[in-house]
Parts: structure tokens; sequence; C-alpha cells
């Protein structure tokens, strides 16, 4: 596969995709499905993910959170899955997921709410349903305290490494990210010292391949088929855009 090739394949998977979610989403008759972040106006690049808000009738709420993961593998097969309740609308959910299709791996993050506590950022386009929402910021329940388990701190520093991908070849410069990935790799060092080597974090695709094999000591049967799959897929990139470096 030449980069041509990739970038159309980046831009088919994404598309259907979408389409996938709303199809799916639209059998559980949610009162709207909006698209918010780039692809809400135009997409940055063949890396964009997509950022979908569904809004549900509050009686509907609870039934729909419960069965979830049950719907996300309806979409595409699940690789890595992260849940944030700190990121979550207050009595919804907020879930990271990278599927795996047969156009590669693709990173899309879940936003359900219930509608008493839907706000539509301004830029959101509306995909299904009716546009009945107030605009303005939206309302996550920021207080909620996650459970850092090892099973979930390897998956979130598994997201990270994927949209780390991405962030090489936009050659992100700021800290954000990198500290993000420092305070992951840390609480995991400081729960596992023996198993991780203390690591300089400077986002680069050496970093992604050495994180990539420190998590193998940790990971559980499914996140080592995921640790593989992002691997392989960063090896892929890396040498499909080798003149950007």
């Amino acid at each position: 596969m030449n980069l041509d090739e990739f970038k159309e394949a980046r831009t088919r998977g994404r598309e259907e995709l979408l389409n996938k979610i709303i199809e799916v989403f639209g059998r559980l008759k949610p009162i709207a499905i909006y698209q918010f972040g780039s692809g809400a106006t135009t997409y940055k690049d063949e890396f964009s993910d997509l950022d979908i808000w569904f809004a549900f009738a509050d009686e509907k709420i609870e039934s729909v959170v419960k069965n979830q993961n049950n719907v996300f593998k309806k979409i595409a097969p699940v690789l890595v899955k992260h849940q944030s309740k700190s990121w979550s609308p207050p009595g919804g959910s907020a879930t990271l997921i990278i599927h795996k299709t047969k156009f590669g791996l693709f990173q899309i993050d879940y936003y359900i709410s219930k509608s008493s506590n839907t706000v539509i950022k301004p830029q959101a386009k509306l995909l299904y349903g009716k546009d009945v929402f107030r605009r303005g910021e939206w309302i996550l329940d920021k207080d909620a305290k996650e459970s850092n388990t090892l099973r979930r701190d390897v998956s979130l520093l598994l997201s990270l490494i994927f949209i780390g991908i991405k962030g090489v070849l936009r050659r992100w410069k700021g800290p954000e990210f990198d500290n993000t990935i420092k305070l992951v790799h840390k609480r995991l060092r400081n729960s596992y010292s023996q198993k991780i080597k203390g690591r300089r974090i400077k986002l680069s695709f050496k970093l992604i391949y050495r994180l990539l094999a420190d998590l193998h000591f940790l990971s559980n049967k499914s996140q080592e088929r995921a640790i593989d799959e992002i691997s392989q897929y960063a090896k892929v990139v890396e040498s499909l855009y080798a003149n950007k470096f």
C-alpha cells in the first residue's frame, strides 16, 4: 500500500464507521446524534477521529448505558476500550474506543447523555434526529472519581499511545500531551516498578515502541493483541510518512 492508498483507505473507513454508528445507534431511537470536533466542519487530516454525542430520553439512559458495550461491538470489533467517569455527562457515559476495521484502526469518542443534561457545543453538527438542545459548554461530571485499576490504566495508556501516533505526524510541540502520558506511566511504575522501566517522555515513534514493549509485561491477552495491532499500525504509518521526519 502506498501513501495515497493509505489516505484513501482511512478517509473511506472513517466515513463507513460514521454511517455504521448512525445506523446502529439509530435503532435505539435517540432524540439526537451529533458530531463535534474537527469532523463537524472539516477534518484536519486522514488521522482525525470521530467525536459523537448521543442524547437519549432520561427514562432510556440507564438501559442504553448498561448495554453500550454490546452496541459498540455491533459497529466494529473493539480493540481498546477506555471509559472515563469524569468526562461523562451526569448519568451518562464517555467511552474512547479503538475499533479494528478492514480499513485499519480508528478512534471513536462516544458520549451518551440524558436529555435533561444535554448541552451541545456551538459547532456540533446534527447527524440524526431533532436539533432541540441548547448550544453552549457541555455538562460533564468532572468531580466523579476514577477507579485506577491495572486494566484501566493499561487501556488508558494504549489509547494515549494510539493518539500519539498522529501527534508525532502533526509535530505536537506543547507539553500537555507528553505530561498526560507521563502521569499515567508514572502511576503504572509506582504500582509495578519492577516491570516498567523509567522513560524520558518525549513524543516520538521510538517512545511509542518502547511504551508498547513495556505494556506487554502488564497486559491481559486482549490487551496484548491490541499492543501488537497498534505496533504494526505505527510501523506502517512511520514507513509511509518517513519523508516527514
